[in-house]
């Protein structure tokens, strides 16, 4: 992913069968998976390993981004969002083990009321590399714009 250099970026995503960590109604206070941030280089780049998500009732299959710097006025910035997968692509992984188990995704990307929001615009397009994939995403950023809610 890249963005601006020194820039803190967080992700975070549910598990094959549509759980998030250290949520006590899903049953996982105090577990910590598939959360993590970094900072990025002097290139504005951060790089993550994860799994693929897995997909819970009402949402297409996404990841959380945050983004927080600082903006050209000197306050904090903070961008969030989600980035999503093609539908082909989606549904390819979500044949296989564990995902399988649980089934296809009930929601697609044109029903998500999320992505319906300008998710077209945070489409990521993983490509085969050995047993995994890769993905690349650059975010471009409007660090005038510092006030938390308004889009960018």
């Amino acid at each position: 992913m890249h963005a601006t250099a020194g820039a803190m970026i967080d992700l975070w995503q549910c598990d094959a069968f549509g759980l998030y960590s250290d949520i006590p109604s899903q049953g996982s206070r105090g577990r910590r998976f598939l959360r993590g941030y970094q900072n990025t280089d002097q290139a504005g780049t951060a790089r993550f390993t994860t799994i693929l998500p897995g997909w819970y009732t009402g949402r297409t299959l996404h990841i959380h981004v945050k983004i927080r710097t600082t903006g050209t006025n000197g306050r904090p910035y903070e961008f969030t969002s989600q980035l999503y997968f093609t539908p082909e692509f989606g549904a390819a992984y979500l044949r296989t083990d564990p995902y399988r188990r649980k089934g296809p995704a009930d929601t697609t990307n044109n029903r998500d009321s999320i992505y319906r929001n300008g998710g077209s615009q945070m489409l990521l397009r993983p490509q085969q590399s050995g047993t995994g994939y890769v993905a690349d995403f650059a975010i471009g950023l409007d660090l005038s714009n510092t006030q938390v809610g308004r889009p960018d």
